[in-house]
Order: C-alpha cells, then sequence, then structure tokens
C-alpha cells in the first residue's frame, strides 16, 4: 500500500485583457493505491485512486479569440478538480 501527497505552483506569465500579470498557478495532488505480486512473481497487480486539484490555471480567454493570436489575451479559469482510478 502507498499514499502521496503534492503541492506545487507555477508562477504566470500571462496577462489579462488590462495587460495585468495573471496569479500564479497552484496544484495539490494526493493518491492512494496498491501493488501486488502473484502467483510467483508471473502477476502484478496495480491500483490507485487520486485527485489532482488546480486553482488560477491561465487559459486564453474565449473574448479574445477574435483578435490575431498575438494580440490576444488570457484569464484564470479558477479552479478545476480531476478525479481518477487505475487499475
Amino acid at each position: 500500500l502507498y499514499a502521496s501527497h503534492a503541492t506545487g505552483f507555477f508562477p504566470s506569465t500571462a496577462t489579462d485583457q488590462n495587460d495585468a500579470t495573471l496569479p500564479p498557478e497552484r496544484m495539490r495532488q494526493i493518491e492512494a493505491g496498491f501493488k501486488a505480486d502473484l502467483l510467483d512473481e508471473k502477476l502484478l497487480l496495480t491500483g490507485a485512486v487520486f485527485e489532482i486539484e488546480q486553482r488560477d490555471q491561465a487559459v486564453t480567454d474565449p473574448a479574445s479569440l477574435s483578435l490575431p493570436p498575438a494580440e490576444q489575451y488570457s484569464a484564470s479559469l479558477g479552479k478545476t478538480r480531476t478525479r481518477g482510478l487505475e487499475l
């Protein structure tokens, strides 16, 4: 059995429509799982559950998509969460 927890952040260089730098992206990840060798190591079973939470991820603001690429600006996505199961 195992469990892990990680946090981090990425400084942002993206700017909004007012040319202000967006806040850094922050993340948190938790994971728990198992690994098992069976039948004299002829069969390996693994399983895990995880959750990844991100805040302030910079994305292209949909309101600027009609502009040329060099003139498009960004917005903070807010909070996103990904949950999963791996077997």
